[in-house]
């Protein structure tokens, strides 16, 4: 498949500390990606919690990849969050690069590249864009040229 959904319904609006859900959603695409991701768009809401869970299911699921967000630029489009992400997820993968991630100062520390204020180079053309929302529910969709 190249998309996964789950739940961790962990609580109603904080979601998984040990990112048990979007692990398992990553998981699943990452069986069909041999040669691995060149980058991943986060869902980045810039919550603490939020954002340290998907770092943490990024950092154990791909390693040391690049990613960003564009959350901080365009603010939150609550239901339609996912399909203005994905569309410049496909972006990405036409230029190879991933943008930056407008707002963020002081980056979590990580084995992920993360964008900041700069693009990042992608290294292959395949790209994960996730979102993660209230109720513990995660989605992710795998994207390739």
């Amino acid at each position: 498949d190249n998309w996964a959904i789950t739940c961790a319904a962990t609580h109603i609006t904080a979601p998984c500390r040990h990112a048990s859900g979007l692990k398992r959603a990553l998981s699943r695409l990452f069986k069909n990606c041999a040669g691995g991701v060149g980058g991943v768009n986060a869902h980045g809401t810039g919550t603490v919690y939020n954002d340290a869970m998907e770092l943490l299911a990024f950092e154990e699921t791909f390693g040391g990849v690049p990613v960003c967000s564009v959350k901080g630029a365009l603010g939150h489009s609550l239901a339609a969050a996912g399909v203005v992400e994905t569309l410049l997820s496909l972006k990405s993968l036409e230029l190879m690069k991933l943008p930056p991630t407008v707002g963020l100062v002081t980056p979590q520390e990580s084995s992920c590249s993360l964008s900041g204020t700069n693009p990042l180079e992608m290294s292959r053309p395949v790209l994960v864009n996730c979102n993660s929302g209230f109720g513990g529910i995660n989605a992710a969709v795998l994207m390739s040229r």
